[in-house]
C-alpha cells in the first residue's frame, strides 16, 4: 500500500513532479529518447542523403565535393569581387 501512495516533495514544481513520473515509467522514457534520436537524424536527412559525395579519390588525390562552393555560386563570387574592386 505504501508504494501506491508516494508522499509529495515540497519545493518541487508541478512540471518537475511530472517529468519525474514520466520517468519512472521506463517505456515511455525509452521510446521518448529514441524518438529524438530518430527526430535528430531526420533533420540531417539531406546531408546524409544528397546527390554529392562527401569524399572523392581521383587519380590519387582526395577531394570533398560536398563541402566545396558550386562554380555557379564561384562564378557569381568572383563577378561580385570584379565589380566591388
Amino acid at each position: 500500500m505504501s508504494n501506491l501512495i508516494k508522499p509529495t516533495i515540497p519545493g518541487l514544481s508541478p512540471s518537475k513532479r511530472a517529468w519525474l513520473r514520466f520517468k519512472r515509467n521506463r517505456l515511455g522514457y525509452w521510446s521518448l529518447v529514441i524518438f529524438c534520436i530518430l527526430v535528430g537524424i531526420s533533420l540531417m536527412a539531406e546531408v546524409v542523403s544528397n546527390d554529392r559525395p562527401w569524399l572523392v579519390r581521383y587519380q590519387g588525390q582526395m577531394y570533398f565535393p560536398m563541402f566545396n562552393l558550386d562554380s555557379s555560386v564561384d562564378r557569381l563570387l568572383s563577378s561580385l569581387n570584379r565589380y566591388l574592386h
